[in-house]
């Protein structure tokens, strides 16, 4: 590991922050770090690395947006360095958290541990979220938290933290989003299940239907989809409006997949009517040379229960693993038992026993994590 050496001095604590305002200067230090997890750190690199890449084509980002990383050196390393009298201690990474923005607004917090959660006992989180809480909060307005998304005893204790430090309460009830990081390798990759009764399959689907990127021309259908799609990810929701933005701007960076197929009679009051239908999308919008990141699976109701995701993501994640070279594809799955079996039939892993009322013991996989995102009250609220 290429360990980050600050010039500033160590504090007492032993625990460092450092806040990086270019995402250039993030990578030429850090790179290695997050590279070496490329996985777990793709909710943070992939974005980083996007906006280098704009930077470096001389293309304008959003202002405003940064990175703070938490360093710190093991009670072993402190111990040498006090034998070795050393007068800077190399540190490592422990944390990075992202303020970040999107095409439609602010992004949640997003935190990435370079440690698995079974590291992540309170004696190690809380000093370590409190430093953090409080460089951030000297940087933004608590109306520019409304949320943080992390593995869930990060999230927790750094909410704990930022309601210590600013006074912000979390929202009341139910979690935002309770989910788990799940991969797929070459390895572990099964496709689709095609065919059945009296069908005729040509290549990946059934003849007449279509797997492939979304063009222009599908833009008021994909519009619709990603409308609905927010629809039932609450509190971020959009209108026609914004929902036609996002998916022009999917559409325009090459990250939409649609399955279209003929539609039905049921169509006959949908404006696509007579030209081929979406029935789902799937969006891949985190890639960093190893890693892609889909963000995005949905199914308009009238075609559910036809296979349509579980091929269209089969053909998207064969896509990357083996056109484009990923060494692994991520996703965060809801513990629903729908979305459960989709994934895990298609070859992600640590699904197993994962939803309500599943049956057997959960599989526990390396690399595999169980992730949370906390409101927070009074905040303007941003969109993911």
């Amino acid at each position: 590991m290429n360990a980050y050496t600050p010039h500033n001095h160590l504090p007492q604590s032993g625990i460092h922050t450092h806040v990086f305002e270019d995402p250039r200067h993030l990578l030429k230090s850090l790179e290695a770090e997050l590279g070496s997890r490329p996985q777990q750190s793709n909710i943070v690199y992939a974005h980083a690395y996007k906006l280098a890449q704009k930077l470096n084509g001389r293309e304008p980002i959003a202002p405003g947006q940064y990175w703070v990383a938490v360093l710190s050196y093991s009670q072993q390393q402190q111990q040498q360095q006090q034998q070795q009298q050393q007068q800077v201690p190399t540190l490592a990474l422990d944390f990075v958290l992202a303020i970040t923005t999107g095409s439609l607004g602010a992004y949640p917090v997003f935190i990435y541990s370079h440690h698995p959660t079974s590291r992540l006992t309170p004696a190690f989180l809380e000093p370590r979220m409190a430093q953090l809480a409080m460089r951030l909060a000297g940087r933004v307005p608590p109306s520019r938290v409304f949320s943080v998304f992390a593995p869930e005893p990060v999230t927790r204790a750094f909410a704990a933290a930022w309601g210590a430090t600013t006074g912000a309460r979390v929202v009341h009830g139910e979690p935002w989003y309770v989910a788990t990081s799940s991969f797929c390798t070459r390895e572990t990759f099964r496709g689709a299940t095609f065919g059945g009764p009296n069908s005729e399959v040509v290549g990946e689907c059934f003849q007449g239907h279509e797997l492939r990127k979304a063009t222009l021309h599908d833009l008021d259908a994909c519009a619709k989809l990603c409308q609905e799609f927010a629809a039932t990810s609450p509190p971020f929701t959009l209108d026609a409006q914004r929902a036609r933005l996002e998916a022009e701007e999917l559409i325009r960076q090459g990250v939409l997949w649609v399955y279209a197929l003929p539609p039905t009679e049921a169509d006959t009051t949908n404006v696509f009517y007579k030209r081929k239908a979406i029935a789902s999308i799937v969006a891949v919008t985190r890639s960093t040379p190893t890693v892609s990141a889909i963000t995005k699976v949905y199914t308009t109701p009238l075609y559910r229960q036809r296979g349509c995701a579980d091929r269209l993501v089969a053909h998207v994640t064969s896509e990357l693993l083996f056109d484009q070279q990923k060494a692994a594809v991520v996703l965060f799955v809801g513990h629903t038992l729908d979305a459960v079996r989709v994934y895990e039939r298609i070859g992600f892993t640590g699904l197993r026993g994962l939803s309500r009322g599943a049956k057997g013991p959960r599989e526990i996989v390396d690399g595999v994590e169980d992730w949370l995102e906390l409101g927070f009250e009074g905040a303007e609220l941003g969109h993911w």
